[in-house]
């Protein structure tokens, strides 16, 4: 099982990793992601990360100690299927 850091605790360039099986992959992870802007008062930062649409729920881990610091909830559109619409 993962360990969650329920601690708040995020800073800037902290290294973080994320895993999941989004859009039908097997297994999604990025192991050089970072915190590139936190929000002060809010549980919730802004990450450089490579996610896919269906990430969301991933657990975002401090690549330091291992410990789940949040759950992916959204990201920038940059990936598109082929046959999308907005690609035609």
């Amino acid at each position: 099982p993962l360990k969650l850091n329920l601690s708040g605790e995020v800073y800037l360039n902290q290294a973080v990793a994320m895993l999941g099986y989004p859009r039908g992959i097997p297994l999604k992870i990025d192991l050089n992601g970072k915190v590139i802007r936190t929000h002060v008062g809010y549980a919730q930062y802004d990450l450089k990360i490579d996610a896919f649409h269906g990430n969301s729920g991933s657990p975002i881990l401090d690549r330091r100690t291992g410990d789940v610091i949040g759950v992916l909830v959204s990201g920038q559109s940059d990936l598109r299927a082929r046959n999308s619409p907005r690609n035609r």
